[in-house]
């Protein structure tokens, strides 16, 4: 049997549809709720869970008639493969913290703040997934942008899909809720002063320069803060 044939097979799907129902009993969020990828071959679903183990073990529970491949990256991320003659058909990447970034670090809390804020959507009749909210998917959309700059050209589409999909005022409230988990070095006397005048900075700066304009200003301004204590 292809892998493909495998993925869209009958005894797969039936076995994604209860590992997800069994994971209802889990504090979770999945990061990206694009659910057609579910269905395309070498596809991966990043999930943050506060019980990493107990998840690995009910995906290898659930896919035990499959071949599964488990690599421990780290004590907060574990990767969990389901192949068909080694072959992957479907990587689960699982963190029990704020995976890593590039030049952006977060704090602790805002791994809590998108798992306690998720909502639930219908992935097929009976199954329902648990997800970032519309406002912590755009941030998340944000994060990944900012930190590739440069780098990885085709991410301007979560670039734009901010600006299709938000409003001024949701542009600002995520940026508030941004700059909020960010976690800047402050003990300098410096990022100190300048910390309880920064929200009214980046409102004026933002609407000098704009969206576009302001994420580039934003991403150089954490950038040096960031290298200033590394």
């Amino acid at each position: 049997m292809s892998e493909q044939h495998m993925l869209t097979s009958t005894k797969f799907q039936s076995k994604l549809e209860e590992l997800f129902k069994k994971m209802s009993g889990l504090n979770y969020v999945i990061l990206k709720h694009d659910f057609k990828n579910f269905e395309k071959l070498n596809s991966d679903i990043d999930i943050l869970v506060y019980d990493i183990k107990s998840l690995v073990e009910l995906i290898s529970y659930t896919f035990c008639n499959f071949k599964i491949l488990i690599r421990t990256k780290s004590l907060d991320h574990i990767q969990v493969d389901i192949l068909s003659s080694m072959e992957l058909i479907l990587k689960f990447d699982l963190h029990s913290s704020i995976p890593s970034f590039k030049s952006l670090r977060f704090k602790r809390s805002f791994f809590v703040y998108l798992i306690e804020n998720r909502i639930s959507l219908e992935w097929r009749a009976g199954v329902e997934l648990e997800v970032l909210s519309r406002k912590a998917d755009a941030l998340f959309r944000y994060i990944e942008y900012l930190d590739t700059i440069g780098l990885r050209p085709d991410k301007i589409k979560h670039l734009n899909y901010i600006l299709d999909k938000l409003d001024e005022k949701e542009k600002l409230q995520m940026l508030d809720i941004f700059y909020y988990f960010t976690s800047i070095p402050e003990h300098d006397a410096n990022m100190k002063k300048e910390r309880p005048n920064l929200i009214s900075f980046i409102i004026q700066l933002y609407n000098e320069l704009g969206f576009r304009k302001f994420t580039v200003k934003l991403y150089s301004w954490l950038l040096k803060k960031i290298k200033r204590v590394s």
